[in-house]
């Protein structure tokens, strides 16, 4: 499949554009204010990975001071020297990942410094119990926030939720299931992050 094309360095006012801010400005600018070093690793999972992709290069990370951009379902180098940025989902399956990052009790034996948590949507109050049980975790956390970015540009105008066959699911002749509940709730949550980028808040 051929790659997306990536955003002009002169467009300053598409939705595209608007994206990027939000993760060099909002997400990364963050990190940096909060003294993150001068290097640090982005971590991303299943979710976030093609909406990163989609409207920022390597080169635009690494002017914000990344230096690798990791698989969180993947094994890692230990970079204890470096901070490490999660750009994750709030799912069970990457809290736990996330978790084991940082389960070791002899903190020279962790994977990072310091970690500078961002949600991609917000955060189920039963995986938000499962997050303060970690006390290594909660322990070296430098920044935690539900960022709301869980969108995928596809150009400088137009996004997508990112769901492949959700519109046979909401079109179908098959009668609304637990498939079609969940993939709603999807929508309407990715959605939601897409109008929160736009400075929107519908009532």
């Amino acid at each position: 499949r051929a790659p997306l094309p990536m955003a002009s360095p002169d467009d300053h006012d598409s939705f595209r554009a608007v994206t990027k801010r939000r993760l060099l400005v909002d997400m990364m600018g963050k990190v940096n204010a909060s003294g993150g070093g001068e290097w640090k690793v982005l971590i991303v999972d299943t979710v976030t990975t093609p909406v990163l992709s989609a409207c920022c290069g390597m080169s635009d990370l690494t002017n914000e001071g990344v230096s690798l951009v990791e698989s969180l379902g993947k094994g890692r180098e230990p970079q204890v020297h470096l901070d490490a940025v999660y750009f994750i989902s709030p799912s069970l399956a990457s809290l736990l990942a996330l978790c084991a990052d940082w389960s070791s009790g002899d903190i020279a034996k962790r994977l990072y410094r310091r970690a500078h948590v961002f949600f991609s949507s917000p955060i189920p109050k039963d995986n938000l119990q499962t997050l303060k049980k970690c006390k290594g975790l909660v322990a070296s956390l430098a920044t935690l926030v539900e960022l709301n970015l869980e969108y995928q540009t596809k150009d400088t105008n137009t996004f997508t939720t990112g769901q492949a066959g959700a519109l046979s699911l909401f079109f179908g002749d098959n009668k609304p299931d637990r498939a079609f509940t969940d993939a709603a709730e999807t929508s309407a949550k990715r959605l939601a992050t897409g109008l929160s980028s736009l400075g929107e808040l519908p009532s």
